[in-house]
């Protein structure tokens, strides 16, 4: 991954993709708190975009040097790791267990019974994540499994935002100029009305746009017609 897609290209894309994502997030694992954060290459978190986060959680975070007693810190990934979706209980983390206790003994400071995390990878590389909270209730079997799902979407379209400009039309495919415009915003994460909004368009005329782009491509949502546009029809995962 080069310099300007691990710097440039992730700053431009991570403000309305995390908020966005952050809220869907834990509205859908019912987290009562959460942050979407980037990863520099040294997999040190950075700009946040926090949902429903006490500004005091994150003060002591940071006074008490909470980085280096959290065991879900991207810091501490190993090549190996995967971190879908971890729990700081999980008990595949190996972690010192005087340290381990600090940082629970902080989390229940606030309230908090579970604490989650997931990250991002990129040509596989960790670029992003996201730390979820609960409080006040368990994570259940059910949800643990359905995070999982999530992950793996989250990074798929994550990774859409990050490579618009390598998309290129499948050949032979006859789309108009504007059509190629709303193929490229969309396949980036853009809503319809954000794509109404840059292009100067209706919402109405980016939904016929679509169908005909999808009508043209012989897709049937925008996660095919990514896949298509990054000529991976074979990729049943997202179809």
């Amino acid at each position: 991954m080069d310099d300007t897609v691990s710097a440039g290209s992730r700053s431009d894309v991570s403000n309305d993709f995390g908020s966005r994502t952050i809220a869907c997030v834990c509205e859908t694992l019912r987290a009562d708190w959460g942050c979407f954060y980037l990863l520099d290459d040294k997999a040190e978190p950075n700009t946040f975009s926090p949902y429903e986060v006490p500004p005091e959680l994150y003060q002591g975070y940071i006074e008490r040097n909470m980085r280096d007693c959290d065991p879900l810190h991207p810091g501490f990934l190993r090549p190996q790791d995967c971190r879908k979706f971890t729990l700081v209980e999980d008990p595949s983390i190996r972690f010192p267990e005087h340290r381990l206790e600090r940082y629970q003994k902080f989390l229940k400071s606030f309230g908090i019974r579970h604490a989650g995390e997931m990250v991002f990878r990129y040509e596989g590389k960790p670029v992003a994540g996201l730390s979820l909270l609960w409080r006040g209730k368990d994570v259940s079997p059910e949800s643990t499994g359905f995070g999982m799902s999530l992950h793996s979407y989250v990074e798929f379209n994550f990774g859409a935002q990050l490579r618009p400009a390598q998309m290129q039309m499948p050949p032979q495919v006859d789309l108009t100029q504007r059509e190629r415009e709303v193929a490229r915003f969309a396949c980036a994460g853009c809503t319809n009305a954000e794509i109404a909004r840059r292009l100067s368009i209706g919402i109405a005329t980016v939904k016929t746009h679509l169908v005909n782009i999808f009508g043209k491509l012989g897709v049937s949502n925008r996660t095919a017609l990514v896949n298509r546009m990054l000529g991976q029809k074979g990729s049943a995962a997202y179809q």
